[in-house]
């Protein structure tokens, strides 16, 4: 059995996406029909993999997290393409080094790439967060989208040209989740429809 030691980052933004070192780093692909999932709008198939509740578009791709950190966490990966395990192993002296990057190198055209999430840090609050005041599954939430600064000019690298990031309330002090999405174009408008309705489809019966 192999003992597996801490990923060689500690935080890191990359594409506006959140990755973290993780002493438990697991990737599954995610069936076509997950377990007890709740009745959806059309074209779409609802996640019950994780604590998180989400419908997502039929055609996009999931891929399931068993990364974690101490400051974020990451849970799932969605995207309109192929997904490739993120993480690589190294066998050291000590142990295995896990090293975990993004499950996409370039998006094609009208392409997304979406993390779901979840972190949080003493002392921060929802009013830290950019963006507009909205509620996502009944909690008080963020979203910032944008197309110029640190998280899109990472996402850009992506070939993205636009990035939505949702802050979501957790019932613990200072905890959050965090949806995290790279779009490309030039359907930009209908890849945005697709998160919003995403975010507004989430439920949280995990705290």
């Amino acid at each position: 059995m192999r003992t597996r030691i801490g990923v060689s980052v500690g935080l890191a933004v990359v594409a506006g996406f959140l990755l973290t070192g993780a002493s438990n780093a697991g990737w599954v692909q995610v069936g076509p029909k997950p377990v007890g999932c709740a009745a959806v709008s059309s074209g779409y198939r609802c996640s019950s993999t994780t604590q998180i509740r989400f419908a997502y578009p039929r055609q996009w791709r999931a891929l399931d997290s068993g990364a974690y950190g101490s400051l974020y966490s990451t849970l799932t990966w969605l995207s309109t393409q192929e997904l490739d395990e993120p993480c690589s192993y190294t066998n050291t002296d000590h142990g295995v080094q896990v090293r975990c990057d993004l499950p996409v190198r370039e998006l094609n055209a009208d392409g997304v790439l979406a993390q779901w999430g979840f972190g949080g840090r003493p002392g921060w609050s929802l009013s830290d967060a950019p963006g507009e005041s909205i509620r996502v599954g009944g909690r008080p939430a963020k979203l910032a989208v944008i197309a110029t600064g640190p998280y899109a000019d990472s996402c850009h690298q992506l070939g993205g040209d636009k990035v939505m990031n949702a802050w979501i309330a957790r019932r613990a002090p200072h905890n959050y989740y965090a949806m995290i999405a790279c779009l490309r174009g030039p359907a930009l408008d209908s890849l945005e429809h697709a998160v919003r309705k995403m975010l507004s489809s989430a439920r949280f019966p995990f705290g």
